[in-house]
């Protein structure tokens, strides 16, 4: 998961402004799943999500559940109100990935493909 204006908060807000979206943000993602799963920050705005032992219709209605919590999430800190958005790439493990480096890398392509074509959305990788 990539989120969507999230530069424009560090830029206006500063770094503080961006690290309050991104606990919120934490907040809202760990709301949408079950404690057995996992949310990690990547790095940046970049979040990804495992689910356990999850199938495929799970993971659509988990990522279908994030976008519309963070689409739009609207933060309040410091006296502003701080909009950001996110875009979701999503890969069901199968025996045709040759290794998680695979599978997390159709992820991510699916994840550019959602914030190509229109931010906000969810794309779902085919699996190989």
């Amino acid at each position: 998961m990539d989120l969507d204006r999230f530069k424009a908060v560090n830029d206006g807000g500063g770094h503080a402004a961006g690290d309050a979206v991104l606990r919120r943000v934490a907040e809202v993602l760990r709301s949408c799943i079950r404690n057995k799963d996992t949310v990690a920050r990547l790095g940046g705005d970049e979040f990804a999500i495992v689910l356990e032992k999850a199938t495929p219709e799970r993971a659509r209605s988990v990522a279908l559940q994030i976008q519309q919590a963070l689409n739009p999430l609207l933060v309040d800190w410091n006296g502003q109100t701080y909009t950001v958005g996110a875009s979701l790439g999503v890969a069901t493990i199968t025996d045709g990935y040759e290794s998680i480096a695979a599978w997390m890398a159709a992820a991510d392509t699916a994840c550019y493909e959602a914030k190509r074509t229109q931010r906000g959305q969810v794309r779902f990788a085919q699996p190989p």
